[in-house]
């Protein structure tokens, strides 16, 4: 561990690096192996766990805890009190609000921006520059799309892939059929097929049927619901 000894000096861990410029205030915990950049800044009461690395001026804010081995790319900044899974990867210049918390292994892009209270499930992904309100929440596995952005309190169930849309509502995620559906305010996917629910309504029975094996049989029989699923979620007219 970091922290002050009985005369008021640092203890430092084995094998830790800390470069010019560097600012840990009291009550901060360093595990062995860390290192900082040149110019990170923590706030009072941080705890990092064995062999994190933060970049060049990064900086987090009062009470963060991150796990083992998290990687913060450079200029990142997080909010008092957030914390992170082992293992987890933020890009250059992320910047995560008061009180996000992040499963173990979520992994974010460049310049990626969460809201206050936001929470990802264990392996999240988000690609470059995606946004998200406060107080989202993603489950397990989830994966944004680079540029993606969700407003205030959207919800994501376990599994949900979204890519390059802007997300106002929770989305539509259907288990147990011949190919999973997840329906967004624009687009639906079924199974690694992705269109507009425009497109899914223009769609003929050849184009269908040349995407998959089963692929026709199963729009025969979902077609009229799942579009009427969509018509919903977006409000508007497609069948």
């Amino acid at each position: 561990m970091f922290n002050l000894n009985d005369k008021g000096g640092w203890i430092v861990p084995a094998h830790t690096t800390l470069l010019a410029g560097t600012v840990i205030p009291n009550y901060s915990t360093l595990g062995p192996g860390c290192k900082l950049g040149y110019g990170c800044e923590l706030g009072y009461g941080c705890e990092l766990g064995d062999g994190c690395e933060l970049g060049y001026g990064c900086k987090l804010g009062a009470r963060c805890e991150l796990g083992a081995y998290c990687d913060l790319g450079t200029g990142c900044k997080l909010g008092s009190n957030c914390k992170l899974g082992a293992r987890c990867k933020l890009g250059a210049y992320c910047d995560l609000g008061t009180g996000c918390k992040l499963g173990a292994r979520c992994e974010l892009g460049h310049s990626c921006k969460l809201g206050y209270g936001c929470e990802l499930g264990y392996g999240c992904e988000l690609g470059y520059g995606c946004e998200l309100g406060d107080g989202c929440k993603l489950g397990y596995g989830c994966k944004l799309g680079e540029g993606c952005e969700l407003g205030h309190g959207c919800k994501l169930g376990e599994g949900c892939e979204v890519e390059g849309e802007v997300v106002t509502k929770w989305p539509v995620r259907i288990t147990g059929l011949t190919y999973n559906c997840t329906i967004t305010d624009g687009f639906m996917r079924l199974g690694c097929k992705r269109f507009t629910h425009g497109e899914w309504a223009d769609f003929d029975d050849v184009t269908i049927s040349m995407m998959d094996d089963n692929a026709l049989e199963f729009w025969v029989q979902w077609r009229d619901s799942l579009l009427t699923m969509c018509k919903a979620h977006s409000g508007v007219t497609h069948v």
